[in-house]
C-alpha cells in the first residue's frame, strides 16, 4: 500500500494539515451506528476538549520557542 509517506522518502515531508484532514475523516468512518451529524457532534466534542487544547498549545509554542532560537542563531 503506497502513501504520501512512502512517495516523499520521509514521513517528516507529510504537512500537517494533509495528517490532520485525513485524521479526522478516518475518525468520523469509525463511528458506526449514527448519523453525520451525530459524528460531527462527537467529534467537536472531543476537539474541544482541554487535554487536547493544552497538547496543541505546548506544540504551538515549542515550535515558536524552536523559531526563535534559530533567528538568534543559537541553533545551527
Amino acid at each position: 500500500m503506497g502513501g504520501i509517506g512512502w512517495g516523499a522518502g520521509d514521513f517528516s515531508q507529510i504537512p500537517m494539515t494533509i495528517v490532520f484532514l485525513f485524521t479526522s475523516v478516518a475518525a468520523l468512518f469509525t463511528l458506526r451506528g449514527y448519523s453525520v451529524e451525530e459524528r460531527l457532534a462527537i467529534f467537536s466534542r472531543g476537539a474541544g476538549s482541554k487535554e487536547l487544547l493544552l497538547m496543541v498549545w505546548i506544540f504551538v509554542l515549542a515550535g515558536a520557542f524552536a523559531k526563535s532560537a534559530q533567528a538568534m542563531g543559537s541553533v545551527s
